[in-house]
């Protein structure tokens, strides 16, 4: 089955909303509850894996080596990424999925309707190279290279809870490997009919992204990695970071999550810089704090990170070399 380039669409109807080329999305959303008693020894060897690979840190490893035995993003799990606006949450886990596609073996969807298709496109591209203007030869191998290991779902407005469940399952069903499958919905915000302050729904919808993450699998066994975006609120000041209490809306979104990341802007530093004050300037641009790690080694703690212009990715160091994630 070609499935390609997603397509645009605009409908109104569930059912018609569902349907991407031949393939049924009404379908995905039929849920089959079941429900047995087992014995312990029933889940032995999933078990043993579970404690064998620990410490083996199995899972997608972030861009940066600093983390690889701090964190990892195992299958079957569902992770926020947040921060307020401006700290570069979507730069992050953008550059984080790219890895995971490009050096790990891993496929990815990406819904993200607060950008057009292109400019996500020219985005990724930029990302994964580190190059701000390639060459059109180069920039059509690269293209040709991401075909096949990254997808993306172009529909901007109208995407309700079901929608975002019924692609889940399709993209578990049709876009699977061998690897994890890493779907990200950036944003929250984004989907119809979750309003800021209605808790109930917000957490409705998160308890399904759970179970979807936990239960989902890909006919060649490899688990599901869901990847929610999800605004936090604006600091104090300067000098206040945002932590996991700060993220918007319910406090389900991320109690129900297994891990939560929070993105912080070195905001000081940039209003240093922009009136020549060069004192700080080797202070990170940008400090990410894993907040939440419910499974593997349970790490929590903040990273620094410097922004890189030309791939607008961020880097470990402030030497400014960018590593290519295009392998």
């Amino acid at each position: 089955m070609d499935i390609g380039a997603i397509e645009r669409y605009e409908t109104t109807k569930l059912a018609d909303s569902l349907m991407i080329k031949d393939i049924d999305w009404q379908s995905y959303l039929t849920d089959k509850q079941t429900g047995n008693v087992e014995y312990p020894s029933v889940y032995g060897d999933a078990a043993y894996d579970i404690l064998e690979n620990t410490d083996a840190h199995v899972g997608g490893k972030l861009p940066w080596s600093k983390t690889h035995d701090r964190i990892v993003f195992r299958p079957n799990e569902l992770t926020i990424w947040s921060g307020s606006n401006g700290t570069g949450k979507s730069l992050l886990t953008a550059q984080a999925i790219l890895g995971f596609c490009t050096k790990q073996g891993s496929h990815a969807l990406i819904w993200s309707p607060e950008m057009t298709a292109p400019a996500q496109v020219a985005r990724l591209v930029r990302q994964g190279t580190g190059i701000a203007l390639p060459t059109r030869q180069y920039f059509n191998s690269v293209l040709e290279y991401l075909d096949g290991k990254l997808y993306l779902y172009v529909r901007e407005h109208g995407v309700t809870c079901d929608e975002v469940v019924g692609l889940i399952r399709f993209a578990a069903a049709e876009l699977g490997n061998s690897e994890t499958l890493h779907i990200v919905i950036d944003s929250l915000m984004k989907v119809s009919g979750i309003n800021p302050d209605d808790y109930g729904t917000q957490k409705e919808f998160l308890n399904r992204l759970a179970n979807e993450a936990r239960d989902l699998c890909t006919p060649q066994g490899a688990g599901v990695h869901i990847h929610l975006v999800a605004h936090a609120r604006k600091p104090m000041n300067d000098n206040t970071f945002s932590d996991k209490a700060s993220v918007k809306g319910s406090s389900e979104i991320t109690d129900l999550a297994d891990n939560v990341l929070v993105a912080n802007r070195n905001r000081r530093k940039q209003k240093e810089v922009e009136q020549g004050d060069s004192e700080h300037e080797d202070e990170p641009d940008c400090y990410l704090s894993v907040v939440k790690q419910r499974h593997g080694t349970g790490w929590e703690g903040t990273i620094g990170l410097w922004f890189h212009d030309k791939s607008m990715a961020f880097i470990s160091s402030p030497d400014g070399r960018y590593q290519s994630l295009i392998v």
